[in-house]
């Protein structure tokens, strides 16, 4: 399985979890935000707990565990959901008869 085949699994597990597009609707900009924060500080806290032996601030010889994988595919699928999320609000042809 590839890692965006992973994603994609993810975000569908977080729809089924928490109600799908209709749940997803009630957020806005900065709800996504602060639950990629809350997911990539999990993520971080995984990385230190598993960090080798040596390893300096550049964390060249640091190694995630696969508890900071999978919080670094969770916070892959928040981003496509808050994505989804934008595009729903205003569609991509919208944005770009705005020029953005």
């Amino acid at each position: 399985m590839s890692v965006y085949d992973e994603i994609r699994t993810e975000r569908d597990a977080q729809g089924a979890q928490w109600g799908g597009d209709s749940h997803d609707d009630g957020h806005a900009a900065y709800d996504w935000e602060w639950l990629i924060q809350k997911f990539l500080g999990k993520a971080a806290l995984e990385r230190g707990a598993s960090v080798v032996a040596g390893g300096g601030p550049s964390g060249r010889t640091t190694f995630g565990s696969p508890e900071w994988r999978k919080r670094m595919i969770q916070v892959a699928a928040l981003a496509v959901a808050g994505v989804e999320w934008m595009d729903r609000e205003q569609p991509p042809t919208a944005r770009a008869a705005e020029g953005g």
